[in-house]
């Protein structure tokens, strides 16, 4: 949906990257903790 060369800079595809990184973390922290409490 968001054109990824609008901008030369690869800051966009990192910041997806990061944000992807961290959400899948908290998602198996989640899983984690609610199968084995």
């Amino acid at each position: 949906m968001i054109p990824l060369e609008v901008t030369g800079e690869p800051f966009p595809i990192m910041e997806t990257g990061a944000v992807i990184l961290i959400l899948s973390l908290l998602v198996a922290a989640g899983w984690l903790f609610y199968l084995y409490r």
